[in-house]
């Protein structure tokens, strides 16, 4: 899968495949052990498939969560410091 397409899928719709690239790298390390997966390489790319998905998905929640905590702008006025002048006493 393509990142725009991880992109443009839910987030319910996310964890389904979430969950099934899961069993899959579940069943290609099963392989591995009996000594049955031909292509190796299928346990990396669905390392990467999962921590594709998992980025995503944590990118969604954080926009999700600042949509709903963001506060009003409110304009904010400089405060500037005035420095006391002193007057010394000649003596």
């Amino acid at each position: 899968m393509k990142l725009n397409e991880i992109r443009a899928k839910g987030v319910k719709e996310l964890h389904k495949i979430l969950d099934e690239k899961k069993e899959a790298l579940f069943m290609a390390k099963l392989k591995l052990s009996l000594g049955q997966l031909p292509k190796t390489s299928d346990i990396k790319n669905t390392r990467r498939a999962i921590a594709t998905m998992l980025t995503v998905l944590k990118e969604k929640e954080t926009k999700e969560a600042k949509e709903i905590n963001e506060p009003k702008v409110t304009k904010v006025k400089k405060v500037t410091k005035v420095k006391k002048e002193t007057k010394h006493a000649a003596k």
